[in-house]
């Protein structure tokens, strides 16, 4: 080997291990910045709220306290679904993460009661709603026809997501298939998105439901529909197919959520959040959900890492 070759090895490998080098520190600059900032928001939030039980909270009445005590002399714990995605997502160590968890450990700590955290794939946490395997929820946009015709009982918003456009990555692009066809779009079986962008979509589009992602992925590479359209929690079950792309829908549009539950006996729960909603917890849950989307971006880059 010539002496200008060997120098010219050494070179492309100092490069290379430049480029590694610079990647991990990149990373760990990355990791400090999150659990920093995570760390700050929790220091703030034991000054900001101050609720250690939902006796605590104004404007619960005696009667209320009483109702609430019989029901959790009753219950070990309640169950709390949520679908697969950013706000719900298992850990390497094979628990319940994101945003939903700490919901979860809010209602425990405010109530004295286990609220467990369940993931479910659509179908099955609205039948479980209904047949009682679902006690709670954070999956559902409050709607007077929900409230009314479904028997749903709700709070206002407990979180805001945008909603996503999800489609082939090689696609033909939508506006020139609109040349030719109505698009069409797939949605969540029974959820408020089809609705939602039926007022802002400026094309012509079919509705197609379905009911779980993996449905999803089958429809679109097969041709079967053109983008589904869903909120940004979904983008994590999507997030490691390479052929498949994950973007904002416009005009950007926030889609709300709030705790649900479908029994009536569960109902004065509902009535107590809703009061610490009033009196400043939504706050605390905007705080909850910055840090369980931190949470999910971690989880996100660990998951992208391979062994070396």
């Amino acid at each position: 080997m010539t002496r200008k070759k060997a120098c010219f090895l050494l070179s492309l490998r100092g490069r290379a291990l430049l480029k590694r080098v610079f990647a991990i520190a990149l990373i760990v600059v990355m990791l400090a910045t999150v659990i920093a900032g995570c760390a700050d928001r929790g220091a703030g939030d034991e000054l900001e709220f101050a609720f250690e039980s939902f006796r605590d909270i104004p404007g619960v009445t005696e009667t209320e306290i009483e109702v609430v005590e019989a029901l959790l002399s009753n219950r070990e714990y309640f169950t709390y679904v949520a679908i697969p995605g950013t706000e719900a997502f298992i850990d390497l160590f094979g628990e319940v993460r994101g945003f939903t968890a700490l919901v979860c450990d809010w209602l425990t700590d405010l109530f004295g009661i286990p609220f467990v955290p369940r993931i479910a794939e659509w179908d099955d946490l609205v039948v479980g709603l209904r047949d009682g395997r679902a006690d709670f929820t954070g999956e559902l946009t409050a709607t007077e026809a929900r409230r009314r015709q479904a028997y749903y009982f709700m709070t206002d918003d407990i979180a805001q997501r945008l909603l996503i456009k999800i489609h082939i990555a090689d696609a033909e692009e939508l506006e020139e298939i609109h040349e030719t066809r109505p698009l069409r779009f797939a949605f969540l079986d029974g959820a408020t998105t089809a609705d939602i962008v039926a007022q802002h979509e400026e094309f012509r589009f079919e509705r197609v439901y379905v009911s779980d992602f993996q449905t999803v992925r089958e429809m679109l590479a097969s041709g079967e529909i053109d983008a589904f359209l869903g909120e940004s929690s979904s983008e994590a079950a999507f997030v490691f197919d390479e052929d498949i792309i994950v973007s904002m829908y416009f005009p950007i549009i926030y889609s709300p959520v709030s705790l649900t539950t479908r029994d009536e006996a569960l109902k004065p729960i509902i009535d107590i959040v809703q009061k610490a909603l009033e009196s400043g917890a939504i706050n605390h849950l905007s705080r909850l959900y910055s840090q369980g989307h931190q949470e999910y971006l971690r989880h996100k880059l660990f998951m992208q890492l391979t062994s070396e």
